[in-house]
């Protein structure tokens, strides 16, 4: 069967939007649909336009593309969980910002429009970005998976990352009843998905200082799923941070 041309689609993110951190975690759904729009902005976009795509076309499962209802309850919440929106030139300044400037749903159509703060990180990004294909995380049904895939896809060309606990905590939205040993386990499990799903996997490390859990130092591989459509330049690009 022929692959999706919508599978091949790349997402394209400022770093800045792959290290984002919200209040509550998204949904799986929620977080599919974001990447699946932004895989549809061109390199040549120089602005935001309103669009509309058919719910069928997101790549969810076949069960919740038919649970208008479900889907309509999960996308109107996605607008009330807003994000930090880094500001380099002053970090005592909080910005939240949604993706979405507007957003409404019927009778299986989504018109959306991204919001304009978001240009800097979305639009005819220069450097300081990471990109992967879309099918990589379409398949995946845990979003710890997505966002570990995104997290280190950030990283592959280095080949590691260190994350403190606390820091990654915050960046997955695991919940505090989480003791570290549970933190492991579900990385052992997102480990699993993402080498039978996608074209990256790793190895991790837990850090200890003074006999107390510190950091995750985790080591990226290629997986045999390797995408190989990045060019050199492209790739070190990817790696400023």
């Amino acid at each position: 069967m022929e692959e999706k041309k919508e599978n091949n689609f790349l997402v394209v993110k400022h770093n800045s939007l792959i290290n984002f951190k919200t209040k509550t975690s998204y949904t799986l759904n929620q977080f599919k649909m974001v990447c699946f729009l932004v895989s549809h902005i061109k390199p040549e976009d120089k602005d935001f336009q309103l669009k509309r795509i058919s719910i069928k076309d997101l790549g969810l499962s076949a069960i919740d593309s038919k649970n208008h209802k479900k889907l309509s309850e999960e996308f109107l919440e996605l607008m009330s969980n807003p994000f930090r929106l880094p500001n380099n030139e002053n970090q005592k300044k909080k910005t939240w910002v949604n993706w979405f400037s507007s957003f409404s749903y019927e009778e299986g159509i989504i018109e959306y429009k991204f919001d304009p703060l978001l240009k800097p990180f979305l639009l005819q990004l220069k450097d300081t970005f990471t990109t992967y294909q879309l099918k990589n995380i379409l398949s995946l049904k845990s979003i710890y998976s997505i966002r570990m895939y995104e997290l280190l896809n950030q990283y592959k060309v280095i080949g590691k990352r260190t994350i403190e606990i606390e820091e990654l905590k915050t960046l997955l939205n695991i919940p505090d009843s989480y003791k570290n040993n549970d933190i492991s386990r579900l990385i052992k499990s997102i480990k699993k998905e993402l080498t039978s799903k996608s074209d990256l996997t790793f190895d991790f490390e837990v850090i200890k200082e003074s006999r107390q859990f510190k950091s995750f130092e985790f080591t990226i591989q290629h997986n045999k799923k390797e995408n190989k459509s990045l060019s050199v330049k492209d790739k070190i690009k990817s790696l400023k941070v």
